[in-house]
């Protein structure tokens, strides 16, 4: 998995969620399967603060252009 898909997913650290909009689509294209699949872990655990993490991150995961912000 991309180092940056690590970060907001496995560490929930949302600061750097942007920062995946200043990759080339070739850089991550390899990673969505498996970003995905955290995604689905994430999203199956019991509410919790990965709740809001999860609701957080998927508008921009799935956005074709960055939100202005």
């Amino acid at each position: 998995m991309h180092h940056l898909f690590g970060l907001v997913l496995g560490q929930k650290d949302l600061s750097r969620a942007g920062d995946l909009f200043s990759l080339d689509d070739a850089e991550i294209e390899g990673s969505l399967s498996e970003a995905l699949e955290q995604i689905k872990i994430i999203s199956s655990s019991p509410v919790s603060k990965t709740c809001s993490a999860i609701l957080l991150f998927l508008p921009l995961l799935f956005s074709p252009t960055p939100p202005l912000i």
